[in-house]
């Protein structure tokens, strides 16, 4: 009986090696562990019982087809109608280019100059490129500036 419980006690019992540190024990009553496995693994949504299908008759798919290709035809004259809306609006301004540069040279001339913008120019820095800090600035924020 004494034997027995010697090699129990050497064979339940482990040899740490001097200088090593034990690992703080995470079981299931560490409740960090769980939220970052609930965050991580989450839980799987409900399933949603499908409805039966729909009895569908002859006359029923008849209607839908006749619906659908009317749509399909009031889709196609309203782009038809913005593409004649669209080549009149290109015709005055041709005309209205071609008026201008017959009487006035200088306006026609000055038309098709490009001009560059603030951030083109590099006056203003782009805000995609700073980078995002979680303090808030040391000289506080001017409200009152225009």
């Amino acid at each position: 009986m004494f034997t027995e419980q010697l090699f129990l006690r050497r064979f339940a019992t482990k040899v740490v090696a001097a200088g090593a540190r034990r690992k703080p024990a995470q079981g299931v009553t560490d409740k960090r562990m769980q939220i970052v496995r609930d965050i991580l693994y989450p839980a799987a949504p409900p399933q949603v019982p499908t409805p039966p299908a729909l009895k569908v008759s002859f006359q029923s798919l008849a209607q839908r087809e006749v619906i659908e290709r009317m749509w399909c035809r009031l889709k196609t004259i309203e782009a038809i109608e913005i593409e004649e809306r669209l080549q009149r609006k290109y015709l005055r301004v041709r005309l209205a280019m071609e008026d201008l540069e017959k009487n006035h040279k200088e306006l026609f001339e000055g038309t098709g100059q490009v001009t560059l913008s603030a951030i083109d120019e590099g006056a203003m820095f782009p805000r995609r490129l700073r980078i995002p800090t979680e303090t808030p600035p040391t000289n506080g924020w001017e409200y009152e500036k225009k």
